[in-house]
């Protein structure tokens, strides 16, 4: 087997088409963030080499794997926004919006498939409320009427919290969103620094690398549906909120005086918490 590593060395999510001096194999992806190994739904290959497109979030990364032989059906393109994953062995079409998309497939074959009916996403970034810890120096809740960064926030105990905070929210979900069978996504938009969401009770996963973005449908329910996300970061904040106390009304204490060679009093502190836009995301998929 040839085995290639694609990194994104950017803090910018990237698309782009690689080129790999691979003949006659099928590429496979092999997430290191996750574990998944899939086949790539989309390939073109020639008699010196095959071009994979790959998406990569910020700092992201993936291997390429060739240990099988092409396909004679395999998509080599795919127009118009749309993407094609593996699912039960064949490729489908996934778009999130609607959209005539045109599919070419190795040997000159060529398809349009018509997505109508989507609904636009669900934007859920007001009527939020954070939980904190207690003994931290910091209230035990805040009310939210837009997502931002803990270290905006007047109240110092918020400005420089480390630790949990726990996010809370309802939303009505509109009765179609289910009976359509559509996939639907929940997107955190981003975050510092690892996450964990439930769904009306149901755990969607630990999200502690973007995109912070995962598959909810089954949890989803119409009508009325509550969404906890917990977000957690490091102690950097408490240390240097600490530092601009006297030493009796200090909640850490630490023989570490320094951070990049400058005194905790002279850095300020790192965005933290859930920022968004958070929303969910419907999303068709085309056989």
């Amino acid at each position: 087997s040839d085995i290639y590593f694609v990194r994104n060395k950017t803090t910018d999510r990237v698309r782009e088409t690689v080129r790999f001096r691979v003949a006659g194999r099928e590429p496979e992806l092999w997430d290191p963030r996750t574990g998944d190994v899939r086949r790539a739904a989309v390939y073109r290959a020639s008699a010196s080499h095959v071009e994979v497109p790959v998406a990569l979030a910020p700092n992201g990364s993936i291997f390429v794997v060739f240990r099988h032989p092409t396909r004679a059906d395999a998509i080599v393109a795919v127009t118009g926004g749309a993407e094609a994953v593996i699912r039960d062995g064949a490729p489908v079409l996934v778009a999130e919006r609607d959209g005539e998309y045109s599919v070419e497939r190795a040997g000159g074959a060529a398809m349009t498939v018509r997505v109508a009916g989507l609904p636009q996403p669900l934007a859920l970034d007001d009527g939020w409320s954070v939980e904190f810890e207690p003994d931290r120096g910091v209230p035990p809740r805040v009310d939210l009427p837009r997502l931002r960064s803990w270290t905006e926030h007047a109240e110092p105990g918020v400005r420089f919290y480390s630790g949990t905070g726990r996010y809370r929210r309802t939303f009505n979900l509109p009765a179609e969103w289910k009976a359509a069978g559509w996939r639907v996504d929940l997107d955190l938009g981003n975050l510092w620094a690892v996450g964990e969401a439930w769904l009306n009770g149901r755990p969607l996963g630990v999200l502690w690398a973007g995109p912070f973005r995962v598959e909810c449908t089954d949890a989803l329910r119409s009508g009325s549906n509550e969404l906890v996300v917990e977000v957690t970061n490091n102690w950097y904040n408490r240390l240097a909120g600490d530092a601009r106390l006297p030493v009796s009304q200090r909640i850490t204490r630490t023989n570490v005086t320094t951070s990049g060679d400058k005194p905790w009093t002279m850095l300020d502190p790192l965005p933290s918490g859930l920022f968004g836009p958070v929303r969910l995301v419907a999303v068709a998929r085309k056989d």
